[in-house]
Parts: structure tokens; C-alpha cells; sequence
């Protein structure tokens, strides 16, 4: 039989045709959809728990490197260990990074603060020893000043008993002497007169000789030059004694004195510089002496004090001159009994006084106020030595610029 082809054709629409392959489609994009949302949970979780660790381990180093700059080492924070995988365990050595360098921190702190509070302690051993040396230092060179000061005040005193020594004998002559000359020029002087009246008509010779010497004159001036001859000769003898009283060779330690014999005895021998100079009128001294008992001193050192106050007031006095600041200098010497155990003398000037900043410093070794070569800056020091250290007193300075100077000495009555 023969074979015959046959054909079934359906007509179908071209949607239900395709239904299957958009079936298959939309299949395979929702579980591509699917595959992505899960692909993005999945890298969400791994940015969890590796990259926020690893964030968090960065802003934490930023914050130690800020801390580091800032050296504020003691707050340097730590990361939080957010998981236990290899990040966990970084952020651990991390934190034990930062902990070390806490305590290294705090290690170096304290050393820091033994080493100063070292350095410091031997910073202030130095400075004590540096201190001590130079007081030491000080007192040597106070020790040689007033060595050299107490030679010179030495060789001055025993230059001035020598000269008053050798003054004293022929003056001691003169003055014993004039009475007993005057005594015999009267008795000469009479018998003259008697001659006259006896033989009232002398010869031609005597009459010449008369006329040449004006008898009468010579009677009426030869008491007047014996009185004068007898005055200065006490004034010499004066002098000489007030010397000796200066010198007080004879009067080795501590003796009771009386001071105003001191202050005169000063006075005298610094008469030359009170005295009127060419370029300056005479230094009026005006004394207040107020009767003091004998005081317990050393009379020698006691007077090289009043000698070095004077003859500072003295230059203040001249400076001042100088300067058309005053007219008339002046020296005002005061006693006090201030009590019955405590004794005072104030020296007073009107020169050119002095700043409170040299006020201050007018008792310190070595300080001075003059050109070089004209002080060593000792005299005023050595006063103080001999006043409040060797004699327990007290020795003040009150002055004002351009008003004077007053410097007050006291003294215990009793060393």
C-alpha cells in the first residue's frame, strides 16, 4: 500500500508558544535574583566581620597617632575585638601594643620625673656648694681687706705715736718752760723800768740802743708773744695727746672707753680735710655730745669706724660741692644714752646722699660707688664687722638722694 504523508498542522498563538520559554526565563531570572540577593547578604556578612574589624582597627590607629602627637599616652584607646578569626587576633596585638606602650609610657614618666627631681636635688647641692663657696670666698676676701686695713691702721698708729712720742718731749720742754721765760722777761722788764726810773738820764750809747729796739714796745709785745708762744704750745700738746688717744697703742683688746674722746681724737686727725680747701669752703662740724659712760670696746677698731664713716661723709660732702648742690657743708655729731645698758652716735651730712638701691648694698664687701682707684668698696664693710659681728651692736644708714646721709652707730655698754 503506498504511504501517504500526512500533516497535522494546529494553529496555535505566538504567546502560548512561547509560554514555555518565558516560564523558563522568568525561572532562571529569579533564581539569578535570588543568587544575588544571597551573593550580597553573603558579602554583607563577610564585610562584617572582616572589613568592620579592620575599619575599626584603622580609626583606632588614627586616634593613637593622634594621641602619640599630642603625647597623651596614658589615654591612648584600644580597638574593640569584634570577631575571633585572624582580625580578632590582630586587634588583640594591637591592644597589647597599645597596653605596652602605656606602661612603657608611664616607665619613661617615671624616670623622667626621678631624673629631674636628680637633677634637681644636684642643681640644688651645686647651687648650696656654689653659695657656700662664694660666702667663703667673701669672708677671705673680707678677712684680706681687713687684714690689710688693720696693717694699715697699724703702721698708722705706730707712725703716729712715733711722731706724737718725739712731739711730746720737746713740746712737754717749751711748755714747761714758757712760765718760768715770762716769769724772768718780767722780772727783766722791771728792772729796766727801774733803771729808767734811777738814772733818768742815760748815756748817748744806751739811748741809741734804746731807740733802736722801742723799749716800750718790746714792753708791751713780749707778754703778748709769750701768751702766744704758751698757746700754741698747749694746742701742740693737745694734739699730741689727741694722737696718742687715737693710736691707743697702749690700750691692747678690750678696754672701757670713753668715745667722745674718740670722736675727737677721729677729728683731729682728719683737721686737714675739714679744714677750707681752694676749691671748697671750711666743713662746719656741730656737735651734741650728750655725757655717755665708758663703754666696753676695742678702742682702736672703734675709732677706725668713726674714721671711715667721716671720711666717707667728707668725700659726700666735697661730691656735693662739687655739684653746686650745697653752699655750706656740714657735720652734725650726736650722743645718746639711749638706755643704761645701750649707747648711740650719730654722723650726719648734708651731701649728696645716696638711692635706696645703694642704700642696700652699702654694707657688702667690695661694693662701691666710686671711681677705680679710688675705694675698694671695704671700709663700710669692716665697719659693720667691727660693729654688729665683733662688738654685738648695730649699725644703720638712713639717706635720701641729694638730702644726706646719717649713719647711726650703737653699742652695748657692756661687750
Amino acid at each position: 500500500m503506498e504511504r501517504q504523508d500526512v500533516a497535522l498542522l494546529a494553529e496555535q498563538s505566538q504567546r502560548e508558544a512561547f509560554a514555555p520559554a518565558r516560564d523558563l526565563a522568568i525561572a532562571i531570572a529569579a533564581i539569578g535574583l535570588g543568587c544575588s540577593i544571597f551573593l550580597a547578604l553573603g558579602m554583607w556578612i563577610l564585610g562584617r566581620q572582616i572589613v568592620g574589624p579592620i575599619l575599626a582597627i584603622a580609626q583606632t590607629a588614627r586616634q593613637v597617632s593622634a594621641g602619640v602627637q599630642r603625647q597623651e599616652f596614658q589615654t591612648l584607646p584600644t580597638t574593640p575585638v569584634l570577631t575571633k578569626n585572624e582580625i580578632g587576633t590582630l586587634a588583640k596585638a594591637f591592644n597589647q601594643t597599645i597596653l605596652e606602650l602605656r606602661s612603657a609610657y608611664g616607665k619613661l614618666t617615671e624616670y623622667s620625673h626621678d631624673l629631674e627631681a636628680k637633677v634637681e636635688q644636684r642643681t640644688q647641692e651645686l647651687s648650696q656648694n656654689n653659695a657656700q663657696l662664694q660666702q667663703t670666698l667673701n669672708k677671705l676676701k673680707i678677712a684680706q681687706g681687713q687684714l690689710i686695713q688693720t696693717e694699715k691702721m697699724a703702721s698708722l698708729g705706730q707712725l703716729v705715736a712715733g711722731i706724737a712720742h718725739e712731739i711730746n718731749n720737746p713740746v712737754s720742754f717749751i711748755y714747761g718752760n714758757v712760765e718760768h721765760l715770762r716769769e724772768d722777761a718780767l722780772d727783766l722788764l722791771q728792772l729796766v723800768q727801774l733803771y729808767q726810773r734811777t738814772y733818768p738820764h742815760p748815756t748817748s750809747e744806751i739811748s741809741d740802743i734804746l731807740a733802736d729796739i722801742d723799749l716800750e714796745f718790746v714792753a708791751e709785745d713780749l707778754p703778748k708773744i709769750l701768751d702766744s708762744i704758751a698757746t700754741g704750745s698747749r694746742r701742740i700738746r693737745d694734739i699730741v695727746l689727741s694722737l696718742r688717744l687715737f693710736a691707743r697703742l697702749d690700750e691692747v683688746g678690750v678696754k672701757s672707753v670713753n668715745l667722745i674722746e674718740g670722736i675727737e681724737s677721729t677729728l683731729l686727725v682728719l683737721q686737714n680735710r675739714l679744714k677750707a680747701q681752694s676749691k671748697r669752703p671750711e666743713i662746719i662740724v656741730t656737735k651734741d655730745y650728750q655725757p655717755l659712760p665708758v663703754v666696753e670696746c676695742n678702742a682702736g677698731q672703734i675709732n677706725q669706724v668713726f674714721l671711715n664713716i667721716l671720711a666717707n661723709a667728707i668725700d659726700a660732702l666735697e661730691e656735693a660741692i662739687a655739684r653746686n648742690l650745697i653752699t655750706t657743708p656740714t657735720l652734725y655729731i650726736q650722743t645718746q644714752l639711749l638706755s643704761t645698758e645701750e649707747v648711740a652716735i650719730s654722723i650726719e651730712d648734708n651731701g649728696i646722699g645716696m638711692t635706696a638701691a645703694i642704700r642696700n648694698c652699702i654694707f657688702e664687701p667690695f661694693f662701691t660707688t666710686k671711681p677705680v682707684g679710688q675705694g675698694i668698696g671695704l671700709s663700710l664693710s669692716i665697719c659693720y664687722s667691727v660693729v654688729v659681728e665683733q662688738h654685738g651692736g648695730k649699725l644703720s644708714c638712713d639717706s635720701q638722694r641729694d638730702q644726706g646721709t646719717t649713719f647711726t652707730i650703737k653699742l652695748p655698754k657692756h661687750l
